[in-house]
């Protein structure tokens, strides 16, 4: 439910966390999850000099106006934000990467 609508942060840095709701990593990474269905849409932002890694777990979507489905990615060292709209039964995981 906390994913629904909205990307979610389920893993980073170790600090950086609420351990009781989040995995902390040893790495300077933070891997957010969202479902999104019809209207629902959510924006991320990656800080500039970080790459965003966008991967389609289910479903279809469309990320920055682009149109994916299940298995497809979209990788960008020049993403600042990735947003996702007009999901079908999509789940969606964004990797912010140093």
């Amino acid at each position: 439910a906390e994913k629904r609508g909205r990307f979610r942060l389920v893993a980073g840095p170790s600090g950086e966390v609420d351990e009781a709701v989040a995995v902390a990593l040893r790495q300077d990474a933070r891997l957010y999850a969202g479902r999104f269905n019809g209207d629902e849409q959510a924006t991320v932002s990656v800080a500039p000099g970080r790459h965003a890694w966008v991967h389609v777990a289910r479903g279809q979507v469309h990320v920055n106006g682009e149109a994916l489905r299940a298995g497809d990615a979209l990788y960008g060292g020049d993403l600042r934000t990735v947003t996702a709209t007009r999901g079908v039964d999509a789940e969606v995981l964004v990797f912010d990467l140093a």
